[in-house]
């Protein structure tokens, strides 16, 4: 790494990606960076003790170049406490801006420098060493074109005018990856089908999930590789209708469930069966629809046909110029000046600029 920091010095910008082990491991991880400068791939080793703090300083005072950077961002701050100070450029919202519609990096590599990138790798566990020759090749790839990408869509970007709404799209980029992590739902256990259970099948899935959680930082597991939601989801019920029946009896259990973790889960469902009425957690409360609701939906569909126009006049997709969640959020607050409309909405300036005749006094 030490070799590195001269030419990384020297260059004016960097492109920089990382590879974690979110799909291998409860507690994630950054486990590679990835770095580009002046043509000169590194692949740096965070896992091998290294300390990087004149590396992620020397980054920070940098321009850099990703693509899609929002979860890379996030785990390097999550990580490290890394906070971009000079302008990053995202490639991918470089592309959206453009309208070109496979934007992935994989498909602008292909789409611009005609190369096929390598998929071999994408699941790896990058927390395992020693790392295998497919797999370095597959991660230097990731960042080895995108010096040259940045520049062929930051010529289109200025060509169509579009440079400060990417610099001020990035801008808010790192400003929100920047943020704390918000607090988790206490309510997360309450996963996809829950609102069709019974109060009763729902203690059963409270308890289900909270042992999952307990079983996957055990095991340094995600949750999902435990047990995944439709299985937990149909124990919780099979459970609840069969409280005295053996458990080999129930949905198949994955075969990675060794004595002891079958003993805990007999031990978590005959705790969920103890519990009475007045502990089974109630279904959720739906939120009172306001009074103007009918009106709020004509409105924001109203609103939504008019931005989609200018979208297509721009040849963009609609999300990329607003989400239906914002326009929503206006038709709601009906702000009737441009500084209102930021503030409600959280509308860059070129968005307000683009949407205030539509989106004022309407």
């Amino acid at each position: 790494m030490n070799a590195a920091l001269p030419l990384l010095h020297r260059a004016q910008h960097v492109a920089l990606d990382i590879e974690a082990d979110s799909f291998h491991h409860y507690y994630e991880k950054t486990c590679l960076i990835q770095l580009t400068a002046d043509g000169d791939n590194f692949i740096i080793d965070p896992l091998a003790g290294l300390d990087l703090q004149d590396l992620l300083a020397l980054l920070a005072d940098k321009p850099v170049i990703l693509h899609d950077a929002g979860y890379d961002l996030r785990m390097l701050n999550a990580s490290f406490g890394f906070r971009p100070r000079l302008p990053v450029f995202d490639t991918m919202l470089a592309a959206r801006l453009l309208g070109i519609e496979r934007f992935s990096l994989t498909a602008l590599i292909e789409q611009f420098f005609e190369v096929s990138l390598p998929k071999k790798g994408q699941k790896s566990d990058w927390s395992r060493r020693p790392l295998s020759g497919a797999q370095l090749t597959y991660a230097a790839q990731d960042t080895h074109y995108l010096e040259s990408l940045a520049d062929g869509l930051a010529g289109q970007l200025e060509r169509l005018g579009r440079t400060e709404w990417h610099r001020q799209w990035c801008e808010q980029l790192v400003q929100t990856t920047g943020l704390p992590p918000r607090e988790k739902d206490p309510q997360r256990w309450r996963i996809k089908g829950a609102n069709h259970l019974s109060c009763h099948q729902l203690a059963y899935l409270h308890a289900l999930w909270h042992w999952r959680e307990a079983e996957a930082r055990k095991a340094d597991l995600p949750p999902f590789k435990i047990l995944g939601n439709d299985a937990l989801r149909a124990l919780a019920i099979w459970a609840c209708d069969h409280p005295a029946a053996p458990l080999d009896q129930g949905p198949r259990l994955p075969r990675h469930f060794n004595a002891q973790r079958r003993n805990r889960l007999v031990n978590v469902l005959r705790k969920a069966h103890a519990l009475g009425p007045d502990e089974w957690p109630a279904h959720r409360r739906l939120t009172p629809k306001p009074p103007d609701l009918a009106d709020v939906r004509k409105r924001t569909d109203r609103l939504l046909a008019r931005c989609r126009r200018i979208a297509h006049t721009l040849q963009i997709a609609p999300d990329v110029l607003v989400s239906r969640a914002t326009v929503e959020t206006i038709a709601r607050a009906r702000p009737t000046t441009v500084r209102e409309l930021i503030h409600v909405a959280h509308l860059m300036p070129w968005q307000a600029d683009l949407l205030k005749d539509v989106l004022l006094n309407s």
